[in-house]
């Protein structure tokens, strides 16, 4: 299904957007992650041979796809629960991309040139491009990377690129073959990502950078404006080809002591720094390179306005406390959050709700706040985020709307229109004055004293998806995302105790699978 045919008007978007407050004027970038692309999908193959082969003639009745929770799923024409993205929702992504930037360009004529021409939109786009490694009958090959990542960056290059709009990728741990290991520069995974996403470079010095350094990079967005964009996979224990980072000739240690040069350096400048990357900084990372990361975060508190990370496929938040160090709970807790498995309950507001809604450990003062972006990818239900920040100020984020594709009424209508739609605002709906710390903070408390809040948090979380799917009895392969099963939705949902805190705890203490 064409790209056209699924596109969402751009007036719409205008008008979702303004109903969730974001200004006429306002600065904007969309974060994008975890798209999974595969291109072997087939609509109404089984799930269970993760939508790659059709069932027998006699089983394959039209229409069978329409149910994504029979006992025997088969694939919906927009993506299924326990399968990786197809191409049309990729097409339905890259439409409201283009619906998107079609709404810039009109804000714009109302700006002054002036204004416009710092007015600098961008994506980002957090890692997790191609499709998992669970069909034990197709492995996953250097082709197939190349091939799913080719067709992706060439649709963004092709409708984002190709209109001013800047894109930058990081790393994810699908990304490498096999998933999560990638050893020091130079090898030949970082030259074939270099190569792949060569069109998505700002110059031919940061694909170098990217190429020679270990896939990581820093760009200029704006004169006020610095993305770093990590690679996470030098951080993650999972990783067994990569040293700690107490070891300061490891890669990790190498793009830490980048990272605190390139915000020290934004800090002369006057300018500020976001940060970017794959796997959000806690339990699967190494103890060594959390330590670092939190202690720059720390340093750099006034200068660092965002994390911007991905992995989980859900949506959530994590508050760095600047006193941990300092807490009871030190030894055993990373940002603030139990401990937990891969792709089990993610939930990672900042302090844990007992039963009865009290707060079981006190906050402590948060230096920076980890904002998990959910899937493309329909883990849950496919979404996609878009960020105000002030950009004409001290570049701090504003707001965020998050948009989202029921994915079971996506495919019992089999609407060729199809369109992402605001799921939720944090201005409107969670009442929040920008995405500061303090704010996260302040949210947090409220969360433990509401329960409608609180509700409406893990509703969000798993992306108001209602399905409970045990997703490890269909694939049990390496690469899988089958963990993050829909059912932890359902068992923490009920519970307050069990999900306003969660997996990010101490790395020495947890085990680490992937997504």
């Amino acid at each position: 299904c064409c790209a056209t045919m699924l596109t969402s008007s751009a007036s719409l978007l205008l008008l979702l957007l303004a109903a969730a407050g974001v200004q006429g004027d306002a600065y904007q970038f969309v974060h994008l992650g975890d798209v999974h692309y595969d291109h072997l999908y087939k609509v109404g193959a089984t799930v269970s041979s993760a939508c790659h082969d059709k069932p027998p003639a006699t089983n394959a009745e039209d229409g069978q796809f329409l149910d994504l929770r029979p006992k025997h799923p088969v694939a919906g024409p927009y993506g299924s629960r326990g399968c990786d993205t197809p191409q049309s929702l990729v097409n339905a992504t890259v439409a409201f991309l283009d619906d998107w930037m079609t709404s810039l360009k009109k804000q714009q004529h109302e700006q002054t040139k002036a204004k416009q021409e710092h007015n600098k939109a961008f994506v980002v786009w957090t890692g997790d491009v191609g499709r998992h490694d669970r069909d034990h009958n197709r492995v996953r090959t250097e082709t197939d990377l190349r091939v799913e990542d080719t067709f992706v960056t060439t649709v963004l290059a092709g409708h984002v690129m190709s209109r001013g709009v800047q894109v930058l990728p990081a790393v994810g741990n699908n990304d490498v073959l096999p998933h999560n290991q990638l050893g020091p520069p130079p090898n030949e995974q970082l030259s074939r990502l270099s190569d792949v996403w060569a069109p998505l470079f700002a110059s031919n010095d940061e694909r170098a950078h990217f190429r020679s350094k270990g896939g990581f990079y820093a760009r200029h967005v704006s004169d006020a404006l610095v993305v770093a964009v990590l690679n996470t996979q030098y951080f993650v224990a999972s990783n067994d080809l990569a040293l700690d980072c107490s070891d300061r000739h490891s890669i990790g240690a190498q793009q830490l002591a980048w990272l605190n040069t390139t915000a020290a350096d934004a800090h002369k400048r006057g300018s500020k720094v976001y940060v970017a990357g794959h796997v959000p900084p806690g339990y699967q990372w190494r103890a060594t390179c959390f330590d670092r990361y939190r202690d720059i975060t720390e340093l750099w508190s006034g200068v660092l306005k965002a994390h911007l990370f991905g992995h989980y496929h859900l949506d959530d938040f994590a508050l760095m406390s600047s006193t941990s160090k300092n807490s009871d709970n030190a030894g055993n807790d990373r940002l603030n959050t139990n401990s937990g498995n891969d792709d089990k309950d993610k939930s990672v507001a900042s302090s844990s709700r007992s039963d009865n809604g009290t707060t079981t450990r006190a906050a402590a003062t948060a230096s920076g706040v980890v904002l998990i972006n959910p899937s493309v990818y329909p883990l849950y239900n496919p979404a996609i985020r878009v960020y105000e920040f002030d950009g004409s100020g001290d570049q701090r984020l504003l707001a965020y709307t998050q948009f989202y594709i029921d994915l079971d009424e996506a495919n019992s209508s089999a609407d060729q229109h199809l369109q992402f739609a605001k799921e939720y605002s944090t201005r409107d709906t969670y009442g929040m004055r920008d995405l500061t710390p303090e704010s996260w903070q302040e949210l947090t408390q409220r969360m433990h004293t509401s329960d409608k809040l609180f509700k409406m948090y893990q509703q969000f979380k798993f992306v108001s998806s209602t399905a409970h799917v045990d997703y490890s009895q269909l694939h049990n392969s390496a690469g899988s995302a089958s963990g993050s099963s829909a059912s932890s939705a359902s068992s923490s949902s009920g519970s307050a105790s069990s999900s306003s805190s969660s997996s990010f705890s101490s790395p020495s203490s947890s085990s680490s699978s992937s997504s």
